[in-house]
């Protein structure tokens, strides 16, 4: 038996669902795969210093998963489709009976994860999670059994909801019975390279970043959030962007540094609240498609006459308005990514 775990927005070991599901039988095998695509990234402007952080967390993670006994394959295809195709001419090639992920919610890749088990055929079982939210996409919804329109309302029903639940973090696997394996290293797919201190990359110094800002600075984040000279942010959404932090770690880390959050809302209920925003479009995204379409959520917003200034638009883009609190903010966007 060889199951097959596919990496996509999920790229650390502990806590990951996916992963630790199909590690439950330590003398099965394991393969994992990450498929990158990055003509399809480019495509939906995904900035090269993101594609940068992908390539740099794949490789902690391909030692990490190498120590456990576990290889990670890497593959490049163009989009979507032509990963689902690679997928099923590998598990057919690997002999792989079950394949473990962790769901996504865009339209594109949700398409994908529902074609799956067509594509692959009935002989492979399929295992998908709800991993990379607090609460699965659906479980929150209004009287009316609707998706909510408002963040507010959804933020106090899920609250509810969350204080009802189990939200444990899960460990990291244990060590396949074969033991760690040499591993052939994951090749820059940029031709340039883009760094930043800001965010070195690997789940270990984002759990280091989270228990800092844990311990030390959310207690005071309702005040210095919201002042750009100093840096009263968590500095965590690019962990939590490609998954190398699960919002589950977030929020238990925050819990155990603040028992009493829910009563005090102070600092911490408002990083928390954070946390339920990102929630909140995941959760609208599924309950309405069309938001992934560049479409807005209200219909008569369509008809806004925009200007089409070119110039503009580049002073924007660059920094260079002339109003000091836009260009602080573009420029650093430039640099970080």
């Amino acid at each position: 038996m060889t199951r097959l775990v596919w990496f996509r927005n999920d790229l650390r070991i502990i806590d990951n669902t996916a992963l630790f599901n199909a590690c439950q039988n330590q003398h099965v095998k394991i393969i994992a795969v990450y498929i990158a695509t990055p003509i399809q990234w480019q495509e939906h402007h995904i900035s090269v210093h993101q594609i940068a952080f992908i390539h740099d967390n794949l490789i902690k993670l391909q030692h990490g998963l190498a120590e456990l006994g576990i290889p990670l394959i890497y593959q490049q295809c163009d989009d979507c489709s032509a990963s689902l195709d690679w997928l099923r001419e590998f598990c057919q090639k690997e002999k792989i009976s079950e394949v473990f992920f962790n769901r996504q919610y865009e339209l594109n890749e949700l398409r994908g994860d529902q074609q799956l088990k067509y594509i692959i055929g009935d002989k492979v079982a399929i295992h998908g999670f709800d991993d990379s939210v607090l609460l699965s996409p659906g479980s929150v919804l209004n009287v009316n059994n609707d998706m909510y329109k408002v963040f507010t309302p959804f933020s106090h029903a899920f609250i509810k909801q969350l204080i009802k639940t189990e939200v444990c973090s899960l460990p990291t696997p244990k060590m396949r019975s074969s033991g760690g394996i040499s591993i052939n290293p994951i090749s820059p797919y940029l031709n340039d390279v883009y760094k930043s201190d800001a965010f070195p990359p690997g789940e270990k110094i984002a759990l280091v970043k989270l228990r800092k800002f844990c311990r030390e600075n959310v207690k005071n984040y309702q005040k210095t959030r919201d002042i750009p000279a100093i840096k009263g942010t968590s500095c965590l959404s690019p962990y939590l962007a490609v998954g190398v932090l699960s919002p589950r770690q977030c929020f238990n880390r925050l819990r155990t540094e603040h028992p009493n959050l829910l009563e005090n809302r102070d600092g911490a209920f408002i990083w928390l609240n954070e946390l339920i925003w990102r929630e909140f479009y995941r959760h609208l995204i599924v309950a309405h498609p069309f938001l992934c379409k560049n479409k807005p959520f209200i219909g008569w917003t369509e008809r806004i006459k925009w200007k089409n200034d070119e110039a503009m638009l580049l002073a924007w883009q660059q920094g260079l308005t002339g109003y000091p609190i836009v260009d602080a903010d573009m420029r650093q966007l430039n640099k970080t990514g």
